[in-house]
């Protein structure tokens, strides 16, 4: 996937696909020149935080010497932030904007958090620092207050269909039928990454019958997701579990997406008021992210699916 990413990179905000009101909001700061000096990316993974962050450093024309990137599922201790912090202070090596990108940014530790709060505070005009999240819950609260948070969210099927249609076009590849292509999107539930990572697997085949072997696991995991959904509209407690603890792919936010999906859908074909607020109440179990709460919070909202099913 990474060499797919490379070559379909956007090189500026007019090439990023999905999330334009974040890019937008983005755009018109700079165009008035009230751009933050501190920014939080925030929402699921793989929907381009980190692309949104680069891009951003393109837009500002910032030199590769003054562009920093860290990953804070590497880098979490103390010894980065002070690192930050001392390159934030040092000269610049060219004229123009200076940018911190931190990607993870929740996975810095707290005394590292707190080490960054005055440079962040106090940063000069010419000094951007971008944090990149999937769960903001756990950035402290008076770092999350120095900085403007811009949400990123999944994209749409037309947006989907763009990201794969890229992708085909990088590789010259004319081969994939479009049923391979609706099926990728159905299982990248609107993540632009997954969407790539199940490209890669299939890319320039022709034959859909070994599309379809190839992408089997995962469309055997999509079954196995609405098996789980349906045990919790018909079944009992100790069968949800059991089906729950038989999946593979456990991921809280993943999960929570399809749930998302599976209830919405239950509720569009509610055939009368009583079974369409039932679900009404049952889709707003599922419509915040568990990104502190993580399984336990998918497991809560999936047992009182069971108390909402009987209202």
């Amino acid at each position: 996937m990474s060499s797919i990413g490379v070559r379909i990179k956007a090189r500026g905000f007019q090439q990023i696909v999905g999330n334009k009101d974040t890019i937008n909001k983005l755009i018109e700061a700079i165009k008035n020149n009230s751009l933050p000096s501190a920014l939080v990316f925030h929402g699921p993974s793989g929907c381009g935080k980190t692309s949104l962050g680069i891009c951003l450093a393109e837009e500002l024309n910032i030199k590769t010497p003054n562009f920093f990137r860290y990953d804070a599922a590497n880098t979490k201790g103390i010894d980065t932030a002070r690192e930050i912090v001392d390159k934030a202070k040092s000269p610049s090596i060219f004229s123009g904007y200076k940018m911190f990108l931190i990607d993870e940014t929740h996975q810095l530790r707290k005394d590292s958090q707190e080490c960054l709060l005055t440079t962040v505070e106090n940063a000069s005009k010419e000094v951007i620092f971008v944090f990149c999240t999937t769960e903001p819950k756990n950035i402290i609260k008076t770092l999350w207050n120095r900085c403007i948070p811009f949400g990123v969210v999944t994209l749409n099927e037309h947006e989907m269909i763009e990201i794969i249609t890229r992708a085909m076009a990088s590789y010259q590849d004319n081969s994939l039928p479009y049923e391979a292509v609706e099926l990728i999107i159905k299982l990248a539930e609107g993540v632009p990454r997954e969407a790539l990572n199940l490209y890669w697997k299939v890319i320039k085949k022709e034959d859909m019958n070994e599309i379809k072997r190839i992408l089997a696991e995962q469309t055997k995991e999509i079954k196995a997701f609405k098996n789980l959904f349906n045990l919790a509209l018909t079944g009992t407690w100790p069968d949800i579990l059991k089906a729950y603890d038989s999946l593979e792919l456990k991921d809280p936010e993943v999960l929570r997406r399809q749930a998302l999906g599976y209830f919405t859908a239950c509720m569009k074909n509610s055939s009368d008021y009583k079974k369409l607020w039932k679900f009404i109440n049952i889709v707003d179990l599922f419509k915040e992210p568990f990104y502190s709460s993580g399984e336990s919070g998918f497991l809560t909202a999936l047992a009182k699916v069971i108390f909402k099913r009987e209202e």
